[in-house]
Order: C-alpha cells, then sequence, then structure tokens
C-alpha cells in the first residue's frame, strides 16, 4: 500500500489587487477558486487602491487586506531604500516585499496572482523546498541587460501561482540585487522576474511544478500543448494570439492550476467547463529545476540588451573589476 504523501498546512495565501483588478470580470471566479487549494489558513490580500467597498467585501470573503502602510514593513525596509523605491513604484514588488515581512512566521506562503484559476481541489507536497515556481513562456526579464552575465539565474520563471519560505528569502540580497540592478530602470514592469530568478537560482532547495499540473497560459501561440506541459520556454515564438478553441483546449485541459496571463484571461470561461469542485485533492507534483546554461545566459542578456536599446536605455557596462556577483 503507497502511503499518502505528506502536504503542507498552515498556509498563508496572498495576493495584491487595487479596484481595477478586484473588479473585473475574470477575477471573482478565480478568486473563489482558491478555495480549492487545501491547507490554507491565512487568506491575504495586499491593498493597491482598493475603494472602502473592495476592502469590506474583501472581508466578507474571508480576506485580511493590509494597510498600505503596515509598521512591519515600514520598519522592516528603514535601512533598504532599493526596496522602498521599487515597492512603492510597482504592486508586483509590494507583493513580494510585503508578504515576506507580514508573514515571515509562516512556514510557506502562496503568491498568487488574480488571473490563477484553480479548476480541482489541490494540495502542495511538503519536500522542503525554499522555492516553487512555474514556467513561463519566455524569459520576461528587465534590468540592467548584464544581469545574466554576472549573475545565475532561473530561466523563465513566473511567479503567478508560486510557494516560498519567507524565512528563504534574504532581503539584504534583494536589497543588493535592486541597487545594482533595478533601481535605474526605465520600467520597473518585469524586474520582479529578474530578482525572483536570481534569489530561486541561490537555493539549492528549489522546484519547479510539474506542467502536467501547473500552467501559464498568456493567450497566444508561443507554445504548443506539448511544450506548455513539458514546461518548455522559448526565446521567440509564434506571437498571434490563439483563435481555435480546441487548440486552447489542449493547452488548458489536465492542468490543476491555470494562470491565465495577459490574453490568456479571456480564455476563462473555457477553463472552467474543465473544473473538478470535489473529490480528493490532487497533489501537485514538481520536477528539477536547473540552472540557466551560460549559453541561455547570454541570449538573455542578449534579448535584455535589445528591449533596452529599442527604447533607448542602455546602461554602461560597469568595469570587469565591478562585476561580482553579490555575495550570499
Amino acid at each position: 500500500m503507497i502511503a499518502e504523501p505528506d502536504t503542507l498546512n498552515g498556509l498563508a495565501l496572498v495576493t495584491v489587487s487595487g479596484t481595477k483588478h478586484f473588479n473585473r470580470d475574470f477575477a471573482r471566479p478565480c478568486l473563489d477558486s482558491w478555495r480549492r487549494i487545501e491547507g490554507v489558513s491565512t487568506w491575504g490580500l495586499i491593498d493597491d487602491g482598493l475603494l472602502p467597498e473592495d476592502v469590506r467585501r474583501a472581508g466578507t470573503e474571508g480576506f485580511t487586506v493590509y494597510d498600505r502602510e503596515p509598521s512591519a514593513v515600514v520598519e522592516g525596509l528603514s535601512r533598504r531604500p532599493g526596496l522602498q523605491i521599487m515597492r512603492r513604484a510597482s504592486p508586483t514588488w509590494r507583493h513580494v516585499v510585503d508578504t515576506v515581512i507580514l508573514c515571515r512566521q509562516s512556514d510557506y506562503v502562496v503568491l498568487i496572482d488574480t488571473d490563477v484559476f484553480v479548476t480541482e481541489p489541490v494540495a502542495i507536497a511538503r519536500q522542503g523546498l525554499d522555492f516553487i515556481y512555474n514556467c513561463d513562456d519566455i524569459p520576461g526579464f528587465r534590468g540592467k541587460w548584464y544581469l545574466p552575465l554576472v549573475e545565475r539565474m532561473m530561466p523563465a520563471i513566473n511567479p503567478g501561482f508560486m510557494v516560498l519560505s519567507p524565512q528563504a528569502v534574504d532581503l539584504d540580497l534583494l536589497e543588493d540585487l535592486v541597487q545594482r540592478y533595478f533601481v535605474d530602470a526605465k520600467n520597473y514592469w518585469w524586474t520582479r522576474q529578474s530578482a525572483l530568478s536570481v534569489l530561486v537560482a541561490r537555493s539549492e532547495k528549489r522546484g519547479l511544478f510539474d506542467g502536467n499540473d501547473v500552467r501559464v497560459f498568456s493567450g497566444s501561440r508561443k507554445r504548443s500543448p506539448a511544450e506548455i506541459r513539458a514546461n518548455i520556454w522559448k526565446m521567440r515564438g509564434d506571437r498571434r494570439m490563439a483563435t481555435d478553441a480546441d487548440w486552447v483546449a489542449d493547452c488548458l485541459r489536465g492542468a490543476a492550476v491555470l494562470h491565465l496571463a495577459g490574453k490568456g484571461k479571456g480564455w476563462l470561461s473555457l477553463a472552467q467547463t474543465f473544473e473538478r469542485t470535489s473529490g480528493p485533492p490532487r497533489v501537485l507534483k514538481t520536477v528539477p529545476a536547473p540552472h540557466a546554461t551560460p549559453f541561455e545566459r547570454g541570449l538573455i542578456a542578449f534579448r535584455m540588451f535589445a528591449i533596452q536599446a529599442g527604447r533607448g536605455w542602455i546602461p554602461r557596462r560597469p568595469a570587469k573589476s565591478s562585476l561580482q556577483r553579490v555575495p550570499t
């Protein structure tokens, strides 16, 4: 007889939202579906511009709405000016930083975006990992273009549905990374992915969700259904939006957790046809998460350089003597 796997309990689940996303058509089915995640004891919502009626509604739905400027966060960042800037400028950074500080006493937290739909009851196996994340279509990173040439990274990390141990997140390391690579960026979008990619790469206790269980679907044809299930990412792909419902169904069918990123939200109604609302939970599997190879890091650096060149912002590469990896 095979023993049932030990699963995580006492999880803190935290999302971030403003009034616009909180009231979008896709948000309510997604937020309701999170109740299918077993082991969650705390439901947190980081306020990114909620209206009073949104806060009341969130409370009736079981969420604890965190203050815009929690005293613990203010104190924790008092000597970390870079993180203060990133947090003020980007809700994605506030999602990470506030969660790590406010949920420091939790063994594990689930970072989740408002466009994540859980199709069936799920549980997360207890494996002693610091980080578990899912695979994106492409390496969507921003920051100074030479970052991948200096730091080890994880390729194509997507933090829309991510499990982490708050104790494994070194805020001083994040501050150092911000000062070196991100605070001067012209656009902070995707810089969170860059920072998490480096942070996760530092840990030997990391895993990637099996693509059969957890998937990102952005609405485009960048990856085939088989590539999505196999966690294959691409530097380039077919940028056309998907229009064939049968093809999209192949992308979605069988997944327990779907991050419907970008235009993928338009296929929520199709995802809902695969719902299973009762029965035993599926224990989400993980697979090894290898570092980006030196060749892949070179390609990622080239991609970041090309994006920055196209926007007229190319930070000068410092002298080699200053290009040392941020110490752990």
